[in-house]
């Protein structure tokens, strides 16, 4: 495949900045962000003009977690369970906000009981999702079918929709899609019933570079849009210091935040079979609601 970059000149970069703009350089240039051009930003960067994946991105990523990724889905469903000490046989509401093709929403309804509902901006994902529920439905029992529902809708309209006092909020790798996370943020802290309890999962803007370039792998080059919407995602991460920020400025001192090394119930994951560097690049948070 013929790559509309050269996969050298990305993995050669000394710093984030230098990967934006290298591939976003020109984009970027009439919305005023000229800091870039001297290579170094102290902040996140929105790079993305919209907050919902469409077209052929949300498919890649769908394709990508359909084929390669399903291990890191298992890890991710018993994570959640392990830090909010989820109890098996409750069958108490899960909302995953930032769905997208629902693989984590099937997985989590796999190891609970409860009701799953998977939320996303995108109409497309939310198709995609939908056909992966009617694949997952075929091979397993029809009652799948009634516990796990897919919604269209912003994480900002909470509030105003039909879903309202859910046990348990999930939100991975969607955190940085929002161009307002304090506000989603408070969105989903809201939906909360007293005591429910948030886990949150993304990417540190503040990871060492090296690091977040290698985690790009074999099966994003692959798929060039990707290793460019990885990189317009990561300068929209927050930092270790920024999420604390956020949920101070929120009010909310129940929260927990770790590195993001997968925990299950009965120890401690191996690699994943896709070698994600999660204890290196990632963050995980969990907050309860008091």
């Amino acid at each position: 495949m013929t790559l509309p970059f050269k996969r050298k000149d990305i993995e050669q970069t000394k710093s984030l900045a230098e990967a934006v703009y290298r591939l976003f350089g020109w984009d970027l240039a009439p919305r005023g962000i000229h800091y870039l051009f001297d290579l170094e930003f102290e902040e996140r960067v929105c790079i993305f003009k919209g907050e919902a994946m469409s077209g052929k991105i949300a498919r890649a990523y769908d394709e990508l977690g359909r084929t390669v990724r399903k291990d890191t889905y298992r890890k991710i469903a018993e994570d959640f369970k392990a830090r909010v000490h989820y109890i098996s046989d409750n069958t108490k509401k899960i909302l995953d906000v930032g769905c997208g093709s629902g693989l984590l929403s099937l997985e989590l309804a796999d190891y609970s009981n409860g009701d799953i509902i998977g939320l996303d901006l995108s109409k497309d994902m939310i198709f995609l999702a939908k056909g992966n529920l009617e694949r997952r439905v075929k091979g397993a029992t029809a009652a799948l079918k009634r516990r796990v529902s897919f919604v269209q809708g912003s994480v900002y309209d909470l509030d105003k929709s039909a879903i309202e006092s859910v046990d348990y909020v999930v939100c991975r790798n969607a955190l940085h899609r929002f161009k307002h996370p304090e506000l989603a943020i408070k969105r989903m802290y809201d939906a909360l019933r007293q005591d429910g309890m948030m886990y949150l999962r993304d990417l540190r803007r503040d990871a060492e570079w090296t690091t977040i370039i290698s985690r790009i792998g074999e099966e994003r080059w692959k798929r060039p849009a990707l290793v460019k919407d990885y990189i317009g995602a990561m300068a929209q991460m927050l930092t270790l210091k920024e999420i604390k920020g956020l949920l101070a400025d929120l009010g909310i001192t129940s929260f927990e935040i770790t590195d993001g090394s997968y925990k299950s119930n009965q120890k401690m994951f191996s690699s994943p079979a896709i070698n994600e560097y999660a204890p290196l690049v990632e963050y995980a948070c969990v907050i309860k609601k008091s």
